[in-house]
């Protein structure tokens, strides 16, 4: 079976039978159930086909970086039209959200800061999940 994060029969029912027109997006793309459908661009590029708006990617920086680079190497018409249809749909409730993207300049250090605190607590709450259970 295939999750619903890489499947095109869901998001087909979902735009063409039940008439969704919003924005859609991935679970967690580095979760386990996803592993057999390779490495972390090749899932990304499956979930964006599958018609996901967004992908959902919680390992930083550097994921962001390889999917991102991997995508933009893609360079067919099929993906170019995707990439076209999630814009215009992140665009269009964005602006009847009356949300303004703000754009910054991003600190990798920072970034990286945040993403090892949030393993290290992670980690913490396992030890207590684990000493607890």
């Amino acid at each position: 079976p295939v999750p619903a994060s890489l499947s095109r029969n869901i998001h087909r029912l979902l735009r063409k039978d039940l008439g969704f027109g919003g924005v859609t997006l991935t679970e967690r793309l580095l979760m386990g159930a996803l592993r057999g459908f390779g490495d972390l661009p090749m899932i990304g590029q499956i979930a964006l086909q599958a018609g996901n708006d967004m992908l959902l990617l919680c390992r930083g920086l550097e994921a962001c970086e390889q999917v991102y680079g991997f995508l933009a190497r893609k360079k067919t018409v099929v993906m170019a039209r995707r990439q076209e249809q999630a814009c215009r749909r992140i665009a269009r409730v964005t602006k009847a959200l009356g949300l303004r993207p703000k754009v910054a300049a991003l600190d990798r250090g920072r970034l990286d800061g945040i993403a090892a605190e949030m393993l290290q607590f992670a980690g913490e709450v396992a030890g207590r999940d684990a000493s607890a259970g």
